[in-house]
């Protein structure tokens, strides 16, 4: 068997995005697209259909908490050599409270919650098809603690640094 090498590849990435704060929630629009421009092998195979991704943040500010929900999805198509084979979807959840001058920061995420996010993809040369399917359980739930050492907003700029340059 014969060995192909990719000399260059080209992608290109366009991407939209819109936030706005409505009292106490803030949504944030994306909308985004991954083309690349991969020819391969003999004959020549193209993998240049592009991916549509779409983002739907969703975060409201309560008394101190942050609540989210984030819907996420992406078309068919190619990234790099591997054929994503199916439109896929997910949702996420999260809250957060900070404590303490924001120095501590408790959060819980819900990953996937329907569990809808499927990977599936496939890759093709002139000699061989691979497909891979990973469509396993995503669901999860994490839980964060977060501790900020120095988190004052007054952060000391080294005026006293510069005083002693000065002085010498």
């Amino acid at each position: 068997m014969e060995a192909h090498y990719l000399d260059k590849s080209k992608q290109l990435d366009i991407s939209l995005n819109y936030t706005n704060t409505l009292g106490i929630w803030r949504p944030n629009w994306e909308v985004s697209m991954t083309k690349d421009y991969i020819s391969y092998g003999s004959p020549e195979i193209k993998y240049n259909d592009p991916i549509y991704y779409g983002n739907f943040r969703n975060a409201f500010q309560l008394k101190g908490w942050q609540l989210g929900i984030d819907i996420r999805g992406r078309t068919k198509g190619y990234l790099t050599s591997e054929y994503q084979d199916n439109f896929s979807w997910q949702t996420n959840v999260y809250i957060n409270k900070s404590f303490f001058k924001e120095s501590l920061m408790i959060s819980i995420t819900g990953n996937d919650i329907f569990n809808t996010y499927d990977d599936v993809c496939s890759y093709r040369t002139n000699d061989i098809y691979i497909l891979w399917d990973n469509r396993m359980y995503r669901r999860s739930i994490m839980a964060g603690i977060t501790y900020r050492f120095n988190s004052t907003r007054g952060r000391y700029k080294g005026s006293q640094a510069t005083d002693e340059l000065n002085r010498i």
